[in-house]
């Protein structure tokens, strides 16, 4: 239990000292012998990436970190994590006739039943039912152990700057001085 702890702080560090050191991107670009650069960039444009590399970041830290809690919770039960994870399904509620019927209904004329009779696709719509029943059954029980292990993931996320866009001589409703503007755009342009 300790080792696990240990492992997954070692790999929080790790990557903090990875991404600290890391500055930003070098890719560059070259155009009549000036070259340019990240700086180079707009701000708003250096702030999107830097949200998308953040978010990227948080994505692959929450798989990392939902792993370790998942190998923990597993190791506390004294169980292998495959073992864990099918536990975590439980049974699977065998779905009703009618709602089978009713799904059926819904969708018939969806390209995978059309031309099949209740008959014919009652076996696929059984499995996809028991299928999302035991996928909401782990989603609660990971859900449970997020609780438990007091996971929290912190994507970082830089705030982009407001966009200036003048509305003068526009058309406009309410005070054109509000705190909060609500600019709509519409393209009705026809080629024909």
């Amino acid at each position: 239990m300790k080792s696990g702890r240990s492992a997954l702080l070692l790999s929080i560090i790790s990557l903090s000292i990875l991404f600290a050191y890391c500055g930003p991107p070098q890719a560059k670009a070259e155009m009549d012998g000036k070259t340019y650069t990240f700086s180079d960039l707009d701000e708003r444009t250096q702030i999107e990436l830097q949200r998308e590399f953040n978010e990227n970041v948080a994505n692959a830290l929450q798989r990392h970190v939902y792993e370790k809690m998942l190998e923990k919770a597993a190791a506390e039960k004294g169980m292998e994590k495959k073992d864990f994870l099918a536990s975590l399904e439980g049974e699977a509620t065998s779905p009703s006739d009618e709602n089978v019927r009713m799904i059926y209904e819904q969708y018939k004329n969806h390209q995978d039943f059309q031309g099949k009779t209740f008959e014919e696709s009652s076996a696929m719509i059984r499995r996809e039912l028991e299928s999302q029943s035991k996928r909401q059954n782990v989603n609660a029980a990971v859900q449970d152990l997020v609780k438990k292990y007091g996971l929290k993931i912190d994507p970082n996320l830089p705030d982009l700057p407001p966009a200036d866009i003048a509305i003068d001589g526009d058309p406009i409703r309410g005070n054109k001085d509000a705190k909060v503007t609500i600019v709509e755009f519409s393209d009705f342009d026809c080629p024909y």
